[in-house]
């Protein structure tokens, strides 16, 4: 997902692109292409075709949300506290994305709250080290 993002008010609209290039296209037998998102000139650059697999895993915040939702045998929810999430980004990501967390937590909250993603994933991975956060979802039962 973090190529689909169009900048750090991106995570929404990164949804309708993922669906239109990726999920669509596989879903038809096609080959998935996708524009990458260019973080240091803040527009998308050259396409980028995704090799065709068995399985199609999509990572990232906003994957299973929305028009997306349905292109998916399995949705995977991972969660975490919210300062183990940010403590995560910061020491992945270095502190560039320091001055974008408030706002990219507020989209998160904003999208994941009204699509209730996480009450649609299949499997709920909690990575807290703490206790864990709140009701759990129906589990993933037999096919």
């Amino acid at each position: 997902m973090d190529d689909l993002y169009p900048g750090w008010d991106g995570l929404a609209a990164a949804v309708p692109r993922l669906v239109r290039w990726v999920l669509s296209p596989a879903g038809r037998g096609r080959v998935p292409r996708y524009r990458r998102y260019d973080w240091h000139r803040g527009g998308y650059a050259e396409w980028r075709a995704v090799h065709r697999h068995r399985y199609l895993i999509v990572e990232g915040a906003g994957a299973t949300t929305g028009r997306a939702r349905g292109y998916y045998a399995v949705r995977v929810w991972v969660d975490a506290d919210p300062d183990e999430r940010m403590r995560r980004a910061l020491r992945r990501d270095g502190d560039m994305f320091r001055p974008h967390w408030d706002r990219w937590a507020r989209q998160e909250t904003a999208l994941f709250g009204s699509d209730r993603t996480r009450w649609a994933a299949h499997v709920v991975v909690i990575t807290s080290t703490g206790a864990a956060p709140g009701p759990m979802p129906p589990s993933l039962g037999p096919r």
